[in-house]
């Protein structure tokens, strides 16, 4: 391809070093191609005058034509992709090209006809580019054809299958294809209507799905690149206007729904724009999509973005590492949140966070995003009927209630409410605010939240929420009665007129927790927790007096509640305990419920009529009690209580069991959604193993009890129970030809039963230590596991020989076999084991071993092959179980991430579509691996050795360097969205400093291998020179703004001064003080070099005067670890620990100001304007100080997160971007557009109000955006 390029042209040889990649390649060289191609074309055309103007003009249109008709194959093949088995080929006649309505106007005021270009067009003939394309090209042979043979030859030319030389070339058309639509329409793609939108290619097929293809929208990515990274696009994609935005905003934004359930008809192609913009380095910080539709979006990076989904359908989307309360009230019902759609969840029913009665039901919600709703049953041998459940979020759902006056329920999760139907638990309407909510109040169908910024908002979703004035009332918890606000903050209690917000009350020193309160339904009393283990009751009819303090529990109160008639007062406990006293009688104590070894009550509640008492514990339980007779246990409502040990499918599909260390076995209808119909009650010990027969009559459970039984699922009935033993069970399996019943047990035997007859004993087989077992789907072998003398062993038996034994095999493990497994072809053995490998045998070559595979970090526990052999999971107890492909030579496909702890169970459903995981975390999830989803390569790789840990600016703010913990130095490009071009190595040791030339033509970097390298930017940073004259590390180094020395500060106690104009030759070294020195700077004037050293000192130096000493500024026992110039010269700074000091340069260095930090500084910059200087802190802080303002702090960045704690920052030169470093991260920040903001908001009116439309913070909390992760 590169031989077809002018190069000779400046011009295009230029533009040529500029290419870096694949997709620049291709597009390079197709726009020379066809721009010589449409060159061609019309120099053939005769009579054609044109001037040069013209003639560009319909160059350009027939270049584009070109492009047109390539991108219309790679369409085509892209949308038969699944229809026919070679998708990327296609027949001549299949393409119906037409040039744009454009090009055709343009041939038309010319002259010329369009089919001539046509005919060309589909001509066109390069073997580098098309392969398989039969024409008819030589005239002469053509001219001895008869006539019925050229018709046939035309014919057979027309449907001669053809297709793109080499893939990538597919993947290219068809990304360019897909942003052509964009190319045309511009900034006005909001003035098209959903049909003509409906059209645009981007739209005709999705492409993250099962049968995904990254490249494609990797390539439309790179094509969309340099508009993502424009300013335009950076200053205008948050706009609320659409018009404003950038187009591919416009088109995503056109999308619009009525409700989150709805699908838009650009839904495909919304889904692959938003996938593709989010592959970018940019964080989407301030952007909001709301009721927007892209239903199969592919969401994954790195960092998480910032953008925002409200009311959106995201429902069989695909959401990685991204922080799901920005989705908190999108549809995400069947989106994947990790490699594979997870169908079912026993924790999204079984866990109770708060629980309330609905009439004769009880409704809890659940820390997944749950509403559920079960049956009251009054039999404790059966389990109480779920009657429905529906997920309301992905977020951790915090409080309900319900709102008799509107008769629907109210949810609160992170930072959105929920107003929700009782009857069929639809979202009716949301909101969500800027912040976490802290508390919820509900009065008069109005509601009353308070953030975590302690701010108060009142109102309600239909009509918007109010801000209360902040100079009034503040709180970090709060309560509503009636007209009163209940609001605490920093150990004080204030009771507020809701009108006027005048105090009614105060309360000082008081240590009550609102949070755990109730009012009885009369509003007369208040009950608060108080002080750890006591509850206060206040009587809100006399001023909110204490009127009875209780000392009940041993621990903090975590619940209180009152009955609906007030006669009651209920209390849970840390103490696991539940204190029942009589309101009527002085709160007497009548009733204590001991938990015992089970986990705290969380969640407490009476019903409206005062029957029942539910309690909620963390144990994944509620008990249900009678109130009217004392408080007498009725039923619970539970899931597994203890870790899941094993998972069976039957194999007719209708049930799922699971055998748990709780003793029990649940056993549940398999359809849409699983029903728990029944539980095992009858053993005595844990449950180890579970197996269905394969006609779906029985269900085999093996104990830790020395008992197995058999269950009649027809009737759900225990029938028999075999093997009475002195030693406990650890698996049960029944041959596939139903024959036989295998029980293996803990002395080291293996028991076979005749299933056929009354489970009868046939065989006992001595097995050795810790064995497993497992039928061939043939009937023909039974494999066995042992140890002996630290030797793992697999034993082969013939079945219809009588168990006859048929092989030993020594395996190459280095831990016991914990699981066992044959394929479903007969093909493969695998087994899994405690050295967290899996070994593959071929039982046709004689159970030769075939692959190690590797890829665990902790013990396979569990083995299983899909029912049609192409897959096998593992599942570990490094909480993952991943996806191998057989067909592959068992490449790993894809991992399952979702479990808390140790997986102990997985297995097929008999269909393929589900893999059932059950876990130490005491869940089963259902996960549905038809419906997957691959990782782009190298999105989300976060290795500790790559951590970032400290960046600089080049002067011509073209790149940005980041010094990595693995002795590397990465190089990003700043006019390309940050994209990484180029990473340094060499060093032998640690990176300790970087820096760039004043005129940006050289990247120094000190290290801990005593040497400084020196690379050449425009040569592509290559290595010219390694300066080795330090005896110790060097600390620091700095270039002089002139551009003749480089000097280099190092622990031998010396700063070193090299000449650059002589290749870096070392002209002086500069002695003087008594310990290492630890930076060193040139000021902007190249008068002086100051040196900060640990000895407590900085010393200057006259440049002019070769280098002499000139002061000496001393600090008071603490060592200097930073000294910098400001960029104008007029001010030096030196940090030391916990101090800035801010030093007066034309007034001899006198000290003007000292900026005191509550920990020690990590890092300091100055603003190239020398406006600003940033200073970061251990304490996760950066902060922006205004010099010019008497050094005025006016922003603070990264307060918030652990995880944002910041240990360097950098300005860029032209004061556009402030890049600070966090662990693993580094942030790029709009500085230029957070100034703005800030001077903006100087003459704002500070009154904020939100509305149900949007919440906006006048206050700028978030005023620097984010816009960049790197």
């Amino acid at each position: 391809m590169i031989a077809d390029i002018d190069i000779i042209d400046q011009k295009v040889s230029k533009a040529l070093q500029q290419v870096s990649d694949q997709i620049e390649i291709q597009e390079f060289f197709f726009l020379q191609q066809f721009k010589s191609q449409s060159q061609i074309y019309i120099k053939d055309q005769q009579n054609l005058n044109l001037n040069e103007v013209q003639k560009q003009e319909l160059i350009e249109k027939v270049q584009s034509c070109y492009f047109e008709y390539f991108q219309l194959i790679a369409m085509q093949m892209f949308i038969q992709k699944g229809e026919k088995s070679n998708y990327l080929s296609t027949t001549k006649e299949s393409i119906k090209f037409q040039p744009s309505q454009d090009a055709s106007a343009i041939f038309k005021k010319y002259n010329l006809k369009i089919e001539s270009l046509i005919k060309k067009i589909a001509n066109y003939v390069d073997s580098r580019v098309i392969t398989r394309i039969n024409l008819d090209l030589d005239a002469e042979n053509t001219n001895h054809k008869s006539q019925n043979n050229k018709q046939k030859d035309q014919q057979d030319n027309k449907s001669q299958e053809f297709e793109f030389r080499h893939k990538s070339l597919f993947e290219y058309f068809a990304a360019r294809a897909m942003k052509y639509d964009f190319d045309i329409h511009r900034e006005n793609i909001y003035k098209l209507d959903i049909k003509q939108l409906k059209e645009f290619n981007i739209n005709k097929r999705i492409v993250m799905s099962n049968q995904s293809e990254q490249q494609i929208l990797i390539k439309l990515y790179k094509l969309i690149q340099s508009d993502i990274h424009s300013s335009f696009f950076e200053n205008n994609y948050s706009e609320e206007d659409i018009s404003k935005t950038n187009k591919y905003i416009q088109f995503i934004k056109k999308s619009t729904i009525s409700k989150s359930t709805e699908k838009s008809q650009i839904d495909v192609g919304a889904s692959n724009l938003l996938s593709a913009l989010f592959l970018s380095k940019f964080s989407f910080t301030d952007l909001t999509f709301k009721k927007c539709s892209f239903s199969q979006a592919y969401i994954s990076s790195k960092y998480p973005k910032l953008a925002e989904f409200k009311d959106c359908n995201l429902s069989h989307s695909f959401i990685h590492n991204q922080n799901l309360d920005n989705y908190e009230t999108s549809n995400t019902k069947n989106t994947a949140f990790n490699s594979f759609q997870k169908k079912f969840d026993t924790e999204d029913i079984y866990s109770f966070n708060q629980v309330i009665f609905y009439k004769n039901s009880l409704v809890s919600i659940t820390r997944t995003g749950y509403i559920n709703q079960f049956e009251i049953s009054q039999n404790k041998n059966l389990p109480c009927k779920k009657l429905q459940s529906k997920q309301i979020t992905n977020s951790r759902l915090e409080s309900i209630h319900y709102v008799s006056t509107k008769n629907i329920l109210i949810i609160r999760a992170v930072r959105s409410i929920f107003e929700i139907n009782t009857k069929t638990f639809e979202t009716i309407n949301t909101f969500t605010f800027d912040f976490p909510i802290s508390s919820l109040a509900i009065n008069n169908s109005k509601y009353l939240v308070t953030l975590n910024t302690e701010q108060i908002f009142y109102g309600d979703i239909q009509n918007g929420f109010i801000l209360l004035d902040e100079s009034k009332i503040q709180a970090q918890q709060c309560l509503m009665l009636n007209n009163s606000i209940i609001a605490s903050q920093k150990k004080e209690i204030n009771i507020y007129n809701l009108s006027d917000l005048q105090i009614i009350k105060s309360i000082k020193n008081n240590h009550s927790d609102l949070s755990v309160s109730s009012f009885t339904s009369d509003g007369k009393y208040l009950a608060i927790s108080f002080s750890a283990e006591t509850c206060q009751i206040w009587s809100a009819e006399n001023g909110f007096e204490v009127i009875k303090t209780t000392n009940e529990h041993q621990s903090s109160i975590w619940s209180v509640a009152f009955s609906s008639n007030g006669k009651y007062l209920a209390t849970s406990s840390k103490d696991k305990t539940c204190i029942f006293q009589n309101v009527e009688k002085e709160f007497q104590l009548i009733k204590t419920i001991d938990e015992g070894q089970n986990k705290i009550v969380n969640s407490i509640v009476f019903s409206e009529d005062g029957k029942y008492f539910a309690m909620g514990s963390e144990d994944n339980t509620c008990k249900i009690l009678n109130v009217e007779n004392n408080f007498e246990y009725i039923n619970t409502i539970q899931g597994h209580t203890n870790s899941i040990s094993s998972v069976a499918f039957s194999p007719d599909g209708k049930y799922l069991a699971t055998g748990s260390y709780d003793n029990t076995c649940r056993i549940w209808i398999v359809q849409n959604e699983l029903q728990m119909i029944d539980t095992v009650l009858e053993h005595t010990e844990m449950i180890s193993s579970v197996a269905f027969s394969p006609d779906s009559k029985y269900l085999a459970t093996g104990s830790l009890d020395n008992t197995c039984k058999i269950w009649d699922l027809n009737k759900l009935q225990h029938i028999q129970t075999i093997g009475e033993h002195t030693s406990g069970i650890s698996q049960v399996a029944f041959s596939p030809d139903n024959k036989y019943l295998a029980t293996v047990y803990y002395d080291n035997t293996c028991k076979i039963w005749n299933a056929e007859n009354e489970f009868k004993l046939i065989n006992t087989i001595q097995t050795g230590l810790t064995c497993q077992v497992a039928f061939s789907a043939d009937g023909n072998y039974l494999a066995t596991s042992a140890f002996d003398h630290r030797i793992f062993i697999l034993n082969i038996w013939n079945i219809k020989n009588g168990f006859e034994h048929l092989n030993k095999i020594q395996t190459d493990h280095t831990n016991q076999i914990i699981s066992l497994a044959f394929s479903a072809d007969g093909k493969f053995l695998a087994s899994g084991s405690g050295d967290s490998t899996c070994q593959i045998w071929n039982v046709e070559n004689g159970f030769e071993q075939v692959i190690t595979i590797k890829g665990h970090t902790d013990r396979i526990s569990s083995i299983h092959f899909s029912p049609d052999s192409k897959y096998l999971a593992t599942g570990s107890f490094d909480n993952t179980c991943q996806i191998w492909n057989v067909e592959d030579k068992f490449q790993l496909l894809n991992k399952i991430v979702g479990h808390k702890n140790s997986i102990f169970s997985i297995a097929f459903s008999v269909d393929g579509k589900y893999l059932a995981t059950g876990s130490k975390d005491k869940t089963c999830k259902l996960w549905n691996v038809e419906y997957g989803f691959e990782l782009i390569n190298g999105m989300n790789d976060n290795d500790y050795n790559n951590q970032i840990q400290s960046v600089c600016f080049s002067a011509d703010n073209k790149y940005l360097a980041t010094r990595q913990r693995d002795n590397t130095c990465k190089i990003w490009n700043l006019e390309n969205g940050f994209e990484l071009i180029y990473t340094i190595e060499g060093h032998a040791k640690q990176i300790i400093a970087i820096t760039f030339s004043s005129d940006a033509k050289y990247l120094a970097i000190g290290s801990g291998d005593f040497t400084c390298k020196i690379w050449k930017i425009e040569n592509g940073f290559e290595l010219i020179k390694t300066i080795d004259g330090h005896t110790d590390q060097v600390e620091s180094i700095a270039f002089s703004i002139d551009g003749k020395y480089l000097a280099t500060g190092s622990e031998d106690m010396t700063c070193k001064i090299w000449n650059i104009e002589n290749g870096f030759e070392l002209i002086n070294t500069v002695k003087g003080h008594q310990e290492g020195i630890s930076s060193v700077a040139f000021s902007a004037n190249c008068k002086y070099l100051a040196t900060g050293s640990f000895d407590t000192t900085c010393k200057i130096w006259n440049i002019e005067n070769g280098f002499q000493l000139l002061q000496t500024i001393e600090e008071d026992d603490d060592s200097i670890y930073k000294v910098d110039f400001s960029s104008d010269g007029r001010l030096l700074l030196t940090i030391s620990k916990d101090y800035c000091k801010i030093w007066n340069v034309e007034n001899g260095f006198q000290l003007i100001n000292s900026i005191k930090e509550r920990s020690s500084i990590n890092s300091v910059d100055f603003s190239s304007d020398s406006k600003y200087l940033a200073i970061c802190s251990i304490d996760r802080i950066c902060k922006i100080w205004h010099i010019e303002n008497k050094f005025q702090l006016i922003y603070t960045i990264g307060q918030k997160f652990k995880s944002d704690s910041i240990s360097s920052a950098a300005f860029s030169k032209d004061c556009k971007y402030l890049a600070t470093v966090c662990p693993d991260i580094c942030k790029i920040w709009n500085f230029e557009k957070g100034l703005k903001l800030l001077n903006k908001n100087e003459t704002q009116n500070k009154e904020i109000q939100a509305t149900s439309s949007q919440t906006k913070n006048q206050n700028i909390k978030n005023v620097f955006s984010q816009v960049y992760f790197v």
